[in-house]
């Protein structure tokens, strides 16, 4: 899996949590509001729930008895676009040890959620687009699920490692086959854009404030 060259930010390391944590809001907010238009859709809303492992970000449940799960990945160069390499890299740690990568982290999470949970509806938001090794492993019908079948063969091998075997995910019993089939990699379009809508001038307010911040 190629490399991709990144740039530089010259964003300091607070400004970077603050700008991450400005995406989860809206994140937030994209439920809340959803809500607010239509309160008879959920039950309730959590951000930053303690219980929801890797995917603790935004929470809701609905009254169908759905549980969302939206975890946001906010990236400072947002042109550094996601590849399988970055969704599988497992870093050392002090001991030696390899490390959780992302992908491995949010299929644990998953797995474990689905014990007690009997419908999931789990999305990875992000101001990264997905590079085309992922795209081109989505489903037909549906460009926001990945599809096992089309996965390039470096990364079946690495995902089949990482999450368990192919048969037992083709089983229907892996962590394979849950996170492919459950997670949606949404890319967060720009809301700024959308000039009419609630979330679009939120967003536009929080870009003004990083550019202008008070004296």
């Amino acid at each position: 899996m190629p490399t991709q060259k990144r740039i530089r930010s010259s964003t300091t390391r607070s400004g970077a949590r603050r700008q991450g944590d400005e995406y989860q809001d809206l994140v937030a907010l994209e439920v809340l509001v959803d809500w607010l238009g239509h309160s008879e859709r959920y039950e309730w809303v959590k951000v930053e729930a303690d219980d929801a492992g890797s995917l603790d970000d935004v929470v809701a449940r609905k009254r169908d008895g759905t549980i969302v799960y939206r975890q946001s990945k906010f990236a400072v160069n947002p042109d550094d676009q996601w590849t399988w390499e970055t969704l599988l890299k497992q870093a050392t740690g002090t001991r030696g040890k390899k490390l959780s990568s992302l992908l491995q982290d949010w299929a644990t999470s998953l797995q474990h959620l689905s014990k007690s949970v009997q419908s999931i509806d789990a999305a990875l938001y992000s101001n990264r687009d997905a590079a085309y090794e992922i795209r081109q492993a989505c489903r037909e019908d549906d460009a926001t699920l990945l599809d096992f079948a089309r996965l390039p063969l470096m990364a079946h091998e690495e995902i089949a490692a990482q999450l368990g075997s192919e048969e037992h995910a083709q089983s229907g019993g892996g962590a394979m086959e849950t996170v492919l089939q459950t997670w949606r990699f949404s890319r967060w379009v720009a809301l700024a854009e959308s000039r009419t809508s609630f979330l679009g001038v939120l967003s536009q307010q929080a870009i003004i404030r990083r550019m202008h911040p008070p004296d």
